[in-house]
């Protein structure tokens, strides 16, 4: 699980052109938004991976039990199709034998890691290639307190201190209590839930936001949005 949680960083780098990836709210090419990135559903698509590769299911070519819907299809540049956009993007990342990695600064492929690589002495079997992608599942979710939180109405740059701990602590807290929620699903080889957000209610203080959160959940859920819509709204900023 922790080399699949490292995973991004290693071999998919570039938190805007594979936003999928690194909890980013935007896909952005060439300095350019493409799509709204929605990270919680990211999280919740790998989550259901990770479950389904546990059954034997191939990872490549995986649609997923999860829905959701675009944000905001007026002004969205794929004509509403974000999620599928989505799904094509960190399906072109897959193959059966192994995981597509990229050039640091071109994004060009330069090679395929394989699984015996990836899972660095551990089995290649369906179990543990499950654990790697639910670490994959925990690298993007706590990415997005790191890379879609705001301060002030501005959002948390690398320059700034997005991956600082002690910048803006809370974000850290709040990780900290999604990763714990994530883990009870994992020990189960389960899927992640829309409602695992609810488990930073206790914690979250209010000392920043995070992007389009309310849209994305509202976007997979309407009707969990709408039980919780308050605490949604007071840590969301668009």
């Amino acid at each position: 699980m922790k080399k699949g949680a490292a995973a991004p960083d290693t071999y998919i780098s570039g938190m805007k052109r594979n936003s999928e990836w690194h909890g980013f709210e935007r896909h952005v090419t060439n300095g350019t938004t493409a799509y709204y990135s929605n990270y919680y559903y990211a999280y919740l698509y790998f989550m259901d991976m990770a479950c389904a590769i546990n059954r034997g299911v191939s990872p490549q070519g995986y649609v997923g039990t999860v829905s959701a819907g675009c944000i905001g299809k007026c002004s969205c540049t794929v004509k509403g199709q974000c999620i599928s956009s989505m799904r094509t993007a960190i399906q072109s990342k897959l193959r059966d034998t192994g995981l597509v990695c990229e050039d640091k600064d071109t994004g060009l492929v330069t090679r395929i890691a394989s699984w015996s690589e990836l899972l660095v002495g551990n089995s290649n079997n369906n179990s543990n290639k499950a654990l790697f992608f639910y670490g994959t599942a925990i690298h993007v979710i706590t990415d997005a307190f790191a890379h879609s939180t705001y301060y002030n109405g501005i959002r948390i740059n690398h320059d700034s201190g997005a991956d600082s701990v002690a910048h803006i602590p809370n974000r850290y807290k709040c990780a900290e209590y999604f990763t714990k929620r994530a883990l009870e699903h994992i020990l189960l080889f389960e899927t992640g839930n829309v409602t695992d957000i609810s488990c930073i209610m206790p914690v979250y203080d209010g000392s920043f936001k995070m992007g389009f959160l309310s849209s994305y959940v509202k976007a997979i859920s309407l009707e969990y949005y709408n039980h919780n819509y308050t605490f949604l709204d007071r840590i969301n900023i668009d």
